[in-house]
């Protein structure tokens, strides 16, 4: 690749126009093994030219993203459950083996008894897997986490999993008016 506009190292900060010649790999090659030539060292082939080999190199390292909308559940009508979902969104590297895991919250003491909270009133909820809303989601790899392998870090390859929500209507008989949150 062939560099044009620049002054003495610099690039300019004013648009200039280039007359350069655009070299080919042979003149690229020749003009290299000429410099090399004058600054001595290296090695000279049979065509006169001195060559010389350097290694390249890269390292991709295992990493994942993940994102999360927030999920507002609405409000209770005064009968049945109070369900609610939202996606949480992964991309890992190609080949990263991931597991989406979720705490307890805020306000639970564990997966298994989260809860909302309004200033001192608390109101349970659970977060499942699946639709059906029977197996809650918890922090316990190979057991109630969603496990999963990255195929790469383009968009085009995440992952949208859905996470499902309920409080039961049994905890929202009992609850008083408010506006319950886990943060």
């Amino acid at each position: 690749m062939v560099g044009c506009c620049g002054v003495a190292g610099r690039m300019t900060s004013t648009t200039q126009t280039c007359n350069k010649r655009i070299l080919t790999h042979e003149e690229v090659s020749r003009r290299a093994g000429e410099r090399r030539n004058h600054a001595g060292g290296g090695r000279r082939s049979a065509g006169g030219f001195e060559d010389a080999s350097f290694t390249v190199s890269a390292t991709v390292a295992k990493a994942c993203t993940i994102d999360a909308s927030d999920m507002n559940m609405g409000t209770w009508s005064g009968v049945g459950n109070l369900d609610g979902a939202t996606t949480v969104t992964v991309k890992c590297t190609n080949g990263t083996s991931y597991n989406v895991a979720l705490d307890n919250g805020a306000n639970g003491t564990s997966t298994a008894d989260r809860k909302l909270g309004d200033g001192a009133e608390r109101l349970s909820y659970n977060l499942f897997r699946d639709s059906g809303r029977t197996q809650v989601w918890g922090s316990t790899i190979g057991t109630n986490t969603v496990p999963g392998t990255g195929s790469g870090m383009a968009t085009a390859n995440e992952r949208s999993i859905d996470v499902y929500a309920r409080i039961a209507q049994a905890d929202l008989l009992a609850a008083k008016p408010g506006t319950y949150t886990t943060a």
